[in-house]
């Protein structure tokens, strides 16, 4: 059960990364390359601070059993 969670969740997580790299590659001329690298940068933070929260939720559900 728990790894179907982890799937859907990658699965959302890459469709959202390609959907932002389509609008970001719309970004004006001016602000492309800056504004649109820290955002994509602060997609993937937020993709590891998912797993590691994953890995921590799943760790303390092992320590229970």
């Amino acid at each position: 059960m728990a790894g179907d969670i982890e799937v859907l969740m990658y699965r959302k997580f890459v469709e959202f990364a390609k959907l932002l790299n389509v609008y970001l590659n719309h970004f004006p001329k001016h602000e492309k390359f800056a504004l649109s690298n820290r955002i994509r940068n602060t997609a993937y933070e937020v993709y590891e601070l998912m797993m590691e929260g994953q890995k921590r939720y799943l760790e303390r559900d092992h320590r229970t059993c």
